[in-house]
């Protein structure tokens, strides 16, 4: 699930309707100079790579607390996005998957843990 969610997720912020990056900057303009092809590169590389080993290492026991830690930091994400849209009053490329797919499974995943 956290695989196909922050595809998607990515999906959004870089290619349809894309922006991410520009928007990023116009929001946060004191950090625009770190906003590099690289710093972004770097962090979503080390995102789908977490996401592919949860898939990979779903039989460790360990494994659940893990994938409810990456859903929750997800889920973060997509309030993070729902912010700076709120803050700049203009789309911020990622929220729809932010919150359509992040915030749900962040909550199925506590749901899980509870029962």
């Amino acid at each position: 699930m956290p695989l196909v969610a922050a595809s998607l997720h990515l999906f959004e912020e870089y290619v349809w309707p894309g922006g991410f990056p520009d928007w990023y900057r116009r929001y946060k303009p004191a950090r625009a100079h770190r906003l590099t092809r690289g710093f972004f590169l770097a962090g979503n590389s080390l995102l789908l790579g977490v996401c592919c080993a949860v898939g990979f290492l779903r039989s460790m026991p360990f494994i659940r607390l893990v994938w409810l830690g990456l859903a929750a930091l997800l889920a973060t994400n997509a309030i993070w996005h729902l912010i700076g849209s709120l803050k700049t009053r203009s789309y911020s490329p990622g929220v729809v998957t932010g919150l359509v797919l992040y915030v749900p499974m962040a909550a199925f995943g506590w749901i899980q843990v509870l029962r």
